[in-house]
């Protein structure tokens, strides 16, 4: 009798596994895990950015829901920090006065405070606080890097010919410059309280044609004062128009922290002096 040949017969489906066996809590004695199915294999978790940040930093450092409010306050109060507090100093750089100086730092937080609450109710109007909001952030972006291209031309230098004088030379942008220190001029420092300081007292000085050249203190450029007074009212139309525009930008941000903090909106001093602290 010749043997069958043929393909195996498939297995049938795995019975169900049967409800698990009630356990009795008065029952003594061990438990028969032969009662029991046997466990599935365990699956690998991917791991998500909360995950990650309790692995960084440690379970319950971080809370991730409000990571993107403090990353923003540390980014935006660090910028804020590290330049506008020099401003000042910058532009008195550029030959300007004490009263140009405290007029273009003192217009930008008026102007705030007149133009903050007109946004801040366009906003609850038109329910476009986010739009509002990266429009802010882009207008204090865009209207603050052309301060940094906004300068008087410099129509001269101060070469220092000794430690007590100096004479006046066309600006030499290629040129090697002495290593002569140069400490100001005039007996006893005489008429020499402040900046801009006359040039005067040069060696080449000539009344007709140096009459409103200036020199910044501790600095070596000699601007015109036409082309300072100029490059004054430029700024101040830039710092009031990026003002007004930029306002909103910190008044939205801290109206949606609040709003996302919810019941817990007393945590928000918490997140604005983490964010402050950066200044």
């Amino acid at each position: 009798m010749e043997p069958q040949t043929g393909a195996p017969a498939p297995p049938g489906p795995a019975p169900a596994p049967g409800p698990r066996p009630l356990v009795n809590p008065d029952e003594f004695g061990e438990v028969d895990t032969s009662r029991y199915p046997a466990p599935k294999e365990a699956t690998h978790k991917v791991r998500g950015r909360s995950d990650v940040l309790e692995l960084v930093c440690g379970a319950g450092a971080v809370d991730p829901e409000l990571l993107t409010v403090k990353t923003f306050y540390f980014f935006f109060y660090s910028a804020f920090g590290s330049l506008f507090p020099l401003m000042g100093v910058y532009f008195k750089q550029m030959g300007m006065n004490a009263g140009q100086c405290g007029l273009l730092i003192g217009t930008r937080p008026f102007v705030e405070f007149l133009s903050a609450p007109f946004w801040g109710s366009l906003a609850d109007r038109w329910q476009k606080g986010r739009t509002l909001l990266l429009a802010s952030l882009g207008a204090w972006v865009v209207f603050t890097l052309p301060l940094s291209w906004v300068q008087p031309t410099a129509v001269g230098c101060v070469q220092p010919v000794n430690n007590t004088a100096y004479q006046l030379v066309a600006p030499n942008y290629d040129g090697e410059w002495p290593t002569t220190t140069r400490t100001f001029r005039g007996p006893s420092g005489a008429g020499r309280e402040g900046s801009p300081l006359s040039v005067d007292d040069a060696l080449n000085y000539n009344p007709d044609r140096n009459s409103d050249w200036v020199t910044p203190l501790h600095s070596f450029i000699v601007y015109r004062t036409p082309d300072i007074q100029k490059t004054f009212f430029l700024l101040l139309l830039l710092v009031v128009i990026g003002e007004f525009f930029s306002a909103p930008a910190i008044t939205l941000a801290d109206s949606a922290v609040i709003t996302l903090l919810g019941e817990d909106a007393d945590r928000y001093i918490i997140l604005y002096f983490k964010g402050i602290k950066q200044f």
